[in-house]
């Protein structure tokens, strides 16, 4: 085998090879075609070296982005609600919010649990 963009078919035996493979799920197939659309490339059936990349760095944001869900949940009853908060709406905003009031309003104002550190934004 040579290095390169990795195929929809040959995936799972990449996969096999990470030790809790058989113990998550959702499995291979969903974790490709999850990655398969990252990297700012549109989906082809190849998990591409940027594809991968971008996943990688994935990582280091996950447990930031769960605390902050979490606090979300304990905060609003549904998605419908949290969203309504998020998109400016509670909070008067005339527009939806882009990337610096979100950095602003909302995530500068998070705090993650005792242990965790924060990713970022």
């Amino acid at each position: 085998l040579t290095a390169g963009p990795v195929p929809y078919y040959m995936f799972g035996e990449v996969w096999a090879q990470w030790p809790l493979a058989n113990f998550v799920h959702p499995g291979w197939r969903e974790a490709f075609r999850f990655m398969d659309t990252l990297g700012g490339t549109p989906p082809d059936g190849y998990v591409e070296p940027i594809e991968f990349r971008t996943a990688y760095g994935l990582a280091s944001t996950y447990l930031s982005m769960f605390g902050w869900c979490e606090m979300l949940r304990k905060q609003y009853g549904t998605s419908q609600e949290a969203w309504k908060a998020l998109s400016g709406a509670e909070f008067g905003f005339q527009s939806p919010v882009d990337f610096e009031k979100w950095k602003t309003s909302f995530w500068n104002t998070y705090s993650p649990e005792a242990g965790m550190s924060k990713a970022e934004a």
